[in-house]
């Protein structure tokens, strides 16, 4: 469970970071094509579109399932008081902090397992996670390279691109997490005194596994995005007049 754990937590970072730089970037890739604010979100809210769905749909579910009322749900972009951009919305009635955090940890799961299922189905890099950890550099060059020869490949980069990038919860989403992480750990608490904590553990690193893969898939295609945008940025901000602050 340990390596699963360290693993994810690996994996965690530089996704957070290429989250951060690509949210940056990206807007100022759209300021410099349009000159204008609203139309660089838009184009950003355009980008991650397919993961914005994804995001606010696994929302309602998660409500939906645990028995949650919704009211409206929203997919575009509108600009709040603090200054954010918010790319969609679901309103839920009153759920308490359990249900509360596991409707706002729901995208994270659901984003996780599509851009893994999209790895290991139609990319075929299953083993690229475990070559990294592994530190068998030969391995993941293989598994990249079988990976750029799958039918579709940049459309299914593009698909974990924009998964991985709208699947991370917002500070909304997290609002009800430490109360849960407490309930949780009781739980937890309450097995291990059953003498259930082995099938328990086993659970979890079978779960941190599948959520680090997914990170991993997702590295690479954001990888690949910031790579383009780097290079779009740069070409394009020779070429047109506009100055652009990140």
């Amino acid at each position: 469970m340990w390596l699963s754990l360290f693993w994810l937590l690996l994996t965690l970072l530089p996704l957070l970071a290429f989250e951060r730089w690509l949210r940056q970037h990206l807007f100022g890739l759209g300021l410099i094509l349009s000159g204008s604010l609203q139309v660089a979100e838009f184009i950003y809210f355009l980008v991650l579109l397919p993961g914005v769905v994804i995001h606010e749909l696994s929302h309602w579910l998660a409500a939906w399932l645990l028995g949650v009322p919704t009211g409206h749900v929203s997919v575009w972009p509108a600009r709040q008081r603090d200054g954010s951009l918010r790319l969609g919305y679901v309103e839920t009635g009153n759920a308490g902090p359990l249900r509360e955090a596991l409707i706002g940890v729901a995208p994270l799961f659901s984003g996780a397992l599509l851009v893994l299922l999209i790895g290991e189905r139609a990319l075929g890099v299953a083993n690229l996670g475990m070559a990294l950890v592994a530190g068998d550099l030969a391995g993941v060059l293989r598994g990249l390279a079988g990976a750029l020869q799958a039918p579709d490949v940049w459309l299914w980069l593009y698909l974990i691109f924009a998964l991985a990038n709208a699947m991370l919860p917002s500070p909304s989403d997290r609002r009800a997490w430490p109360l849960a992480v407490l309930a949780g750990s009781g739980a937890a608490g309450a097995l291990a005194l059953a003498g259930l904590a082995a099938g328990l553990a086993e659970l979890a690193a079978a779960a941190l596994r599948s959520l680090a893969a997914a990170f991993t898939f997702a590295i690479a295609a954001d990888g690949v995005v910031v790579v383009v945008v780097w290079l779009a940025e740069a070409v394009l901000g020779r070429l047109l007049p506009r100055q652009v602050e990140h």
